[in-house]
């Protein structure tokens, strides 16, 4: 009977462990070692981050730092997700915005399913989202804006919806336009160059008024020459910084 008990409560708790989600890192998911924001402006937060996370089965992370050290903000973003050990499944999915305050910069990171789901024009549009936050020095704004497109742009990417960006044409239309004006400076100046009645000439004999000089005698003669040498950069190949993450980054 005892035997038979204990058979079941295995069975149970096995049964238990395969149904419960992968559970990502016990760390919280806001470090606000800047202390950018008040205790309940932390808590709500970090409730939201939470509720996020657990039920799209993707980490998403808000760090704040003093200081970065001088370090690359993408890449001490990306170790501050690894340190705590953010991350669903083999392939760690997830994203963490950090805030450096010392650098004024800012960057975010994507992990595993964020790497695709999170696709450029996902990024361009979450990096100007928060940019315009932390211009006004609204932190909680940035915060809410990345956790908010983190949670939309995932759920629908997870829907079979990829991203694209809301409004495409007129992106475009502003590129044409400075094109356009960068090509009518150019002609302009091309013109203006046409109408000067002096230019420089690289021959002596031009600035002779014809038939009135006659030279019976004329030679050439090699002075000196001076040679540039500039070695060339040797192109190397290393396994040990192929890209691992994706991210954007900006200063503010």
């Amino acid at each position: 009977m005892k035997k038979r008990m204990f058979s079941f409560v295995w069975m149970m708790l096995l049964c238990l462990a395969v149904a419960m989600p992968v559970m990502a890192s016990e760390q919280p998911r806001v470090t606000d070692e800047a202390n950018l924001l008040s205790e309940n402006e932390a808590s709500a937060l970090e409730k939201s981050l939470d509720e996020i996370s657990e039920r799209l089965q993707f980490d998403v992370a808000i760090a704040t730092r003093e200081s970065i050290g001088g370090s690359d903000a993408q890449e001490a973003a990306y170790d501050i997700y690894n340190e705590n050990g953010y991350g669903y499944g083999n392939d760690k999915d997830g994203a963490l915005l950090l805030i450096s305050m010392e650098e004024r910069e800012w960057a975010f990171t994507t992990v595993g399913y964020g790497t695709s789901a999170l696709n450029e024009e996902a990024r361009a549009f979450i990096s100007d989202e928060v940019a315009s936050a932390l211009a006004d020095e609204d932190y909680e704004a940035a915060f809410t804006a990345f956790a908010d497109s983190c949670d939309s742009i995932v759920t629908d990417t997870k829907a079979g919806k990829a991203y694209k960006e809301p409004f495409p044409f007129a992106r475009r239309l502003g590129v044409c336009f400075v094109i356009s004006l960068i090509v009518a400076v150019i002609a302009i100046i091309a013109m203006k160059g046409e109408l000067e009645s002096v230019k420089k000439q690289d021959a002596a004999g031009a600035y002779v008024k014809k038939n009135s000089l006659k030279i019976t005698n004329s030679s050439e003669r090699f002075l000196y020459r001076n040679v540039d040498k500039t070695e060339k950069a040797q192109e190397t190949e290393s396994k040990a910084n192929e890209t691992t993450h994706i991210g954007n980054s900006g200063k503010f």
